[in-house]
């Protein structure tokens, strides 16, 4: 079966350090084989589509899976896999436009709870940022203005706006589904198993997968 991988620069597996074989001439990578399928202890990990938010990285791969396959909710494990080649989409400028929708979404969710709380004005300006710069300028801006649930998440869609802008996407899109969480719960919730988080997961895994 394909699935797909994140891994670091150089196709190094995030947690192992495992340096995976690179596809060359067209040819997919070398088989890797592992003894068991057992998820977060041994076996080929990978993740569907829908997957992918979970475990974002530097690099994206599809990777060709075979031989017994486990799945969880967030990974598939497999006895052996192989790298068949590289998703250009994701380093050639899906990553960032990725973590600029997750920085928007948060705003949105901001704008939402200052609207509620009768600010229409300052939602107004906050829903009309066109650009990451223009919204971190927008919710410093505003930054103490507010308590409450509108106060927290313009500060949510300020640290997505930062991370997102420094290159930090698994960051950015961290802090949109606990913002996510802490809307759906009125406050300070954090609780990124939520089922609001796992909408919002699911939201970000929707644009992962049409970018695919």
């Amino acid at each position: 079966m394909l699935a797909y991988k994140f891994t670091r620069p150089g196709a190094v597996s995030p947690f192992s350090r495992f340096s995976w074989p690179m596809p060359a001439g067209g040819r997919p990578g070398e088989w890797v084989e592992a003894s068991e399928s057992l998820p977060c202890r041994a076996g080929i990990h990978a993740c569907r589509p829908a997957q992918l938010p979970y475990w974002l990285a530097a690099e994206l791969w599809a990777i060709e899976l075979d031989g017994e396959v486990v799945e969880t909710a967030d990974k598939v494990v497999a006895r052996r896999g192989r790298l068949v080649e590289a998703v250009g989409a994701w380093t050639g400028g899906g990553a960032a436009a990725f973590a600029a929708d997750c920085a928007f979404r948060a705003r949105d969710l901001a704008t939402e709870a200052l609207g509620a709380a009768g600010a229409g004005e300052e939602a107004g300006a906050l829903a009309a940022c066109a650009d990451l710069a223009a919204l971190l300028a927008g919710t410093r801006s505003l930054a103490g203005r507010f308590s409450g649930l509108a106060g927290l998440l313009v500060a949510y869609a300020g640290d997505s706006a930062f991370f997102a802008q420094d290159g930090q996407v698994p960051l950015a899109a961290y802090v949109t589904t606990v913002a996510a969480a802490d809307a759906a719960a009125g406050g300070r919730h954090q609780d990124a198993t939520s089922p609001a988080a796992r909408d919002e997961r699911a939201r970000q895994g929707a644009w992962l997968a049409a970018m695919l």
